[in-house]
């Protein structure tokens, strides 16, 4: 059985997670980061001073990089959100496989390459959608308005409601979404189909935006996988709620149509990190 748990890379879920993984007892735990921001993610950690979390200096955005300058902003965007809530973005994944490796879970990293993103993010912009969206990021530093929401606000408003964000930003930046949600939506299921022929109970934590393109290519490749909404996870309700949960998902049983063959050749190969 695979269970998806939407997550926010700006919200505090730590002891949410850690109590669901108690209660669940997955073999295996899949977070969405690849090795290298695994490696990334955990030097931040080593370098919090008492866990406090460092103040973000918009300075960052213009240190030497290998990543283009607008994702580098974007970068700050988030960080600068997390850190009103005392976090950094990432940590709930760290948080996971710290709470997996608790219960003798396997860890799974089942997140494209972060090089390749940004290739295909890179080439997946055209002139018109980054000029779009450099004049968003400047209207969100300015103030300066626009009819149309910017990044900055998608980013505040996606706790709330995340799948009219994600549509609204498949009509804004077409060449986005396409590279930072379906593409790794792609990878990351590929990557728990090939985990679920090994591993029974597989407890998986993406953030909330992959969730339904996740569910409807497992679901083509007639696997049902239980889906949990960042919304429900961070009700009051969620842990008494859990049990009719199980018993339901038990009890039920539906089928999806196949994914598309072309949707399946643009796949990568499946490198899967498990450990």
């Amino acid at each position: 059985m695979i269970t998806i748990v939407g997550t926010g890379h700006i919200f505090d879920l730590s002891d949410r997670i850690h109590r669901l993984i108690l209660i669940e007892r997955p073999d295996l735990v899949a977070v969405e980061i690849d090795r290298k921001r695994h490696a990334v993610l955990e030097m931040e950690r080593r370098n919090r001073v008492n866990g406090v979390i460092p103040p973000v200096n918009i300075g960052m955005i213009f240190k030497p990089s290998p990543i283009p300058f607008r994702f580098r902003i974007l970068s700050y965007v988030q960080r600068k959100l997390a850190a009103m809530n005392n976090v950094f973005p990432g940590e709930e994944m760290l948080s996971a496989m710290d709470s997996g490796r608790t219960i003798g879970a396997k860890i799974a990293l089942i997140d494209r390459d972060i090089n390749k993103t940004l290739t295909s993010l890179n080439n997946a912009m055209k002139g018109k959608e980054k000029i779009k969206f450099y004049f968003s990021l400047i209207a969100g530093f300015t103030g300066i308005g626009v009819k149309k929401r910017t990044i900055g606000s998608m980013i505040e408003e996606m706790e709330s409601d995340y799948d009219s964000i994600i549509d609204e930003l498949g009509v804004q930046f077409p060449g986005m979404k396409r590279a930072l949600i379906d593409e790794r939506d792609l990878n990351m299921a590929n990557a728990l189909k090939e985990l679920e022929k090994e591993y029974p109970r597989i407890l998986a934590f993406v953030g909330d935006a992959h969730l339904e393109g996740m569910r409807k290519l497992l679901e083509g490749w007639k696997i049902t996988p239980d889906v949990i909404h960042l919304h429900s996870f961070m009700k009051r309700s969620f842990f008494e709620d859990l049990a009719a949960r199980r018993s339901l998902i038990e009890d039920s049983h539906t089928s999806g149509s196949f994914v598309n063959d072309s949707m399946q050749q643009r796949t990568d190969s499946v490198n899967i990190r498990v450990y």
